[in-house]
């Protein structure tokens, strides 16, 4: 059994190289049965100078679309062998352009029917997979400069962060979780205010009681994170409340609390949902705006520490 094949696309990476690999192997055999003292690892690069030198190595490496270490690494090559030369830049001296010696310009020439040969022997290899490969390259390539894998390895954690995140509503027995969590970050950046302990002792009474809801963050089985909705008016509640524990926190839990509060306020049919925030929070902030929500200079705020009132347009 091949692994690779098993692997599928987790090992697209490595299956590159193998093939990689393999073509350069066999074009190495070729080389040696041609009797020309050249490496296929070197090819690019000096085509690359065949045709654009004098050149810098910045410049090679933007036009190969490699990193200046990869260049340098062929250059070494290719100079060990005495097929380039490079002197200092005319207009900056501290350039290093680099040029074919020689001995490299008339090898170009030595190199060109081999060349026509492999290309011909590649295209015969499409041709019988019937699929243009160098096209789907050409294509995984374009993607990857829009966004790289590292950024959609981020976007895939993130998602599975969410995913892996429940939203439930408020029972009894959630009363103490949702009064320490809040309290632990009210403590930790601000003092807490006589409507805070009124609000988190008796949430029965002060929202839900009130027309409004509780939701809580359960996350590997662990009551992690919380947020209210309080009912304003009729089409208008207001997101309040919301901690998340220190220890759960960088796990996308306040994005998903406030998602499942805003859908919840739609379905009930209101028209705006509004929050009261500080501007030393800055994630809690961001986090809002990217949810839509902006500033609101109508709103008053509840407490002492709300310097930032915001609304959300259902």
């Amino acid at each position: 059994m091949d692994i690779m094949n098993e692997l599928h696309v987790l090992a697209l990476g490595s299956r590159l190289k193998r093939l990689s690999d393999c073509i350069m192997q066999d074009v190495t055999t070729i080389y040696k049965k041609q009797n020309v003292d050249f490496e296929p690892r070197w090819f690019t690069c000096f085509y690359t100078l065949y045709h654009y030198s004098p050149i810098a190595v910045t410049e090679i490496s933007k036009k190969l679309g490699v990193s200046h270490v990869a260049v340098n690494h062929m250059l070494k090559g290719l100079q060990k062998k005495d097929l380039i030369c490079s002197q200092t830049g005319k207009k900056d001296k501290r350039k290093r352009m680099i040029s074919l010696t020689e001995k490299g310009k008339q090898l170009y020439p030595k190199l060109q029917p081999i060349w026509r040969n492999l290309e011909s022997s590649v295209h015969k290899y499409i041709m019988e997979i019937e699929y243009d490969v160098i096209d789907v390259l050409k294509r995984m390539e374009e993607s990857m400069a829009q966004k790289g894998l590292v950024e959609r390895f981020c976007e895939e954690e993130k998602q599975s962060q969410l995913d892996s995140v429940n939203i439930i509503d408020y029972k009894a027995q959630h009363k103490d979780y949702f009064r320490d969590i809040n309290l632990r970050w009210i403590e930790k950046y601000f003092h807490v205010e006589d409507l805070d302990y009124q609000v988190l002792t008796n949430p029965e009474t002060e929202i839900l009681k009130c027309g409004g809801h509780i939701f809580m963050a359960e996350y590997n089985g662990e009551i992690v994170g919380t947020c209210a909705l309080l009912k304003e008016s009729e089409d208008c509640f207001e997101l309040a409340k919301m901690g998340v524990d220190e220890k759960a926190q960088g796990k996308q839990i306040g994005k998903k609390l406030a998602l499942a509060a805003i859908d919840r306020a739609r379905e009930l049919g209101a028209k705006a949902v509004v929050l009261e925030t500080n501007s030393k929070l800055i994630p809690a902030t961001n986090l809002y705006r990217r949810l839509g929500f902006v500033m609101d200079m109508n709103k008053q705020g509840h407490y002492q520490r709300g310097d930032v009132m915001m609304r959300l347009e259902l």
